[in-house]
């Protein structure tokens, strides 16, 4: 009816028809005259009309979202085509060229008749006509807005003014949102077409993620078959039409977007593992060749075995071991995703003695040097287990000067360390008062006459000489020579 009462051609004629033909009549007019004609003829074409009312200069539309008043002053000047009027009047003899050739050309539908110009209400009629027709030719999605206040100010609703819930209210009743509510609860949350289902939610099956060559609804089939294993409340939420498809719940729904969500996780996680093993195998291969080069360039032989050897970073296969050792670098603050090496090896003393059982862990930051230790648990129930390594030296990798080799087609290796100043004591600042415990703080034997406390060079703890049967160098605290060393230590 409003629509009808705007642009209508009648009978009666609609505004803009009204107002074209004022414009018309009194083109060579100007001032109020033409507007005020313009309210005449309105209130006599539509006097009557349940959604138009006349008020003074001003005249009221009854829109669906609410009444409107509109003042009359400056509609003639803003609909007349006044452009060509001065083009017309140009003195550029170009100009006139062009413009009078467009000014005698005719009128196509009618033979004979001079081209009319288009009045302002004319292009805003055209204009949304041809707007309606490419939605219609679409299937538009369509976002409802609200204004929260009348201050045009973001995320900001103030209770205590009544106009800002009263237009909040208003705009609810006349965007019909209860209503849109209400039918969506009885009826269906979703309903699409199965073409546009497909391509949303096709990385769900098997069969419709790469080209899938078969019907819209066939390939809907596969992806709500392959979603009911992660979501099986889908088989009842979900109806099948002839050229759509339905969900019945708002829950289902969401449920299907955040399972297409995890999909896309999978997919770039794949995507990263491909990335970073292709980065990797590359950085490896250059790593191999300039190894090669740095070998052949020092004269240095290589075992048989190792040219074509894979590099595996981490050769502990113990996975209690690989857990102790994890459990130091961790204490120390080191990253236990990115071990740059990590095997047993062999520890030779200045006697020449063979020394096996240790473990040499290369990080982004140290480089750490762990004994194997006996996982046998001691007698006494309540003693605690030691642990199956103890480090025995972490060195900062910015404190290693360069590495030593032989010539030969050997595994040995001399490690350079920067020298440090040799402190003239030893460090006993980390040790405990001989008071603070009266039992062996791993064995939780009672120290007595014939059970002597001693002090762990590396912790500082006190423990009776059944554990401290070690003797190692500790030189970071200034023991230069072997001393006692708690069997327990795994850290320093």
């Amino acid at each position: 009816v409003v629509c009808d009462l705007i642009e209508g051609k009648g009978p009666p004629p609609g505004i803009f028809f009204i107002l074209d033909d004022t414009i018309k009549t009194m083109h060579s007019q100007h001032g109020d005259g033409v507007d005020l004609t313009f309210l005449e003829k309105m209130a006599r074409v539509h006097k009557g009309h349940a959604h138009f009312s006349k008020r003074g200069r001003q005249f009221e539309i009854k829109h669906y979202a609410g009444s409107v008043q509109y003042s009359v002053l400056g509609f003639g000047e803003a609909n007349k085509e006044n452009v060509m009027a001065l083009v017309h009047q140009s003195s550029n003899k170009l100009i006139q060229y062009l413009f009078h050739q467009t000014n005698e050309e005719g009128d196509e539908s009618h033979p004979g008749r001079k081209k009319l110009a288009l009045t302002a209400g004319t292009k805003i009629r055209t204009q949304c006509a041809a707007l309606v027709a490419a939605l219609m030719d679409c299937q538009p999605h369509y976002v409802r807005c609200i204004k929260s206040n009348d201050r045009k100010q973001p995320h900001n609703i103030d209770d205590k003014r009544g106009g800002d819930l009263l237009l909040l209210l208003h705009q609810i009743q006349y965007l019909g949102l209860l209503e849109n509510v209400k039918v969506r609860r009885a009826g269906y949350a979703y309903r699409g077409d199965y073409g546009r289902f497909l391509d949303r939610f096709k990385w769900l099956a098997k069969e419709t993620s790469r080209e899938f060559s078969g019907k819209d609804a066939a390939g809907c089939k596969y992806i709500v078959k392959a979603a009911q294993k992660d979501i099986p409340a889908l088989q009842d939420e979900v109806q099948w039409g002839q050229t759509m498809l339905f969900i019945r719940t708002p829950e289902a729904f969401f449920a299907l977007e955040k399972l297409r969500e995890r999909t896309f996780g999978v997919f770039v996680s794949r995507i990263q593992r491909a990335w970073t093993k292709y980065a990797g195998r590359r950085h490896l291969l250059q790593l191999s060749a300039d190894i090669s080069k740095l070998y052949a360039k020092q004269g240095k032989g290589r075992q048989r075995v190792s040219l074509y050897r894979p590099f595996d970073t981490d050769y502990c296969r113990d996975s209690q071991v690989r857990a102790a050792i994890l459990a130091v670098l961790q204490y120390h603050g080191d990253d236990t995703s990115k071990l740059l090496f990590c095997d047993n090896v062999d520890k030779i003393s200045k006697l020449g003695i063979r020394q096996p059982n240790f473990y040499l862990v290369v990080t982004a930051s140290a480089m750490y040097i762990l004994e194997g230790q006996d996982p046998a648990s001691s007698v006494d129930p309540k003693a605690v287990v030691p642990p199956l390594v103890s480090l025995r030296r972490r060195l900062p990798l910015s404190a290693i000067e360069g590495i030593v080799m032989s010539p030969f087609a050997d595994p040995f290796l001399v490690l350079r360390i920067t020298q440090t100043p040799v402190l003239p004591t030893p460090d006993v600042s980390h040790w405990k008062d001989n008071k603070s415990s009266a039992s062996c703080m791993a064995t939780n034997k009672k120290f007595s006459l014939f059970t002597r406390r001693h002090h762990c060079r590396v912790t500082g703890n006190l423990y009776c000489a059944d554990v401290v049967s070690n003797l190692h160098p500790v030189p970071d605290r200034g023991y230069y020579h072997h001393h006692i060393c708690c069997t327990y230590t795994y850290i320093c």
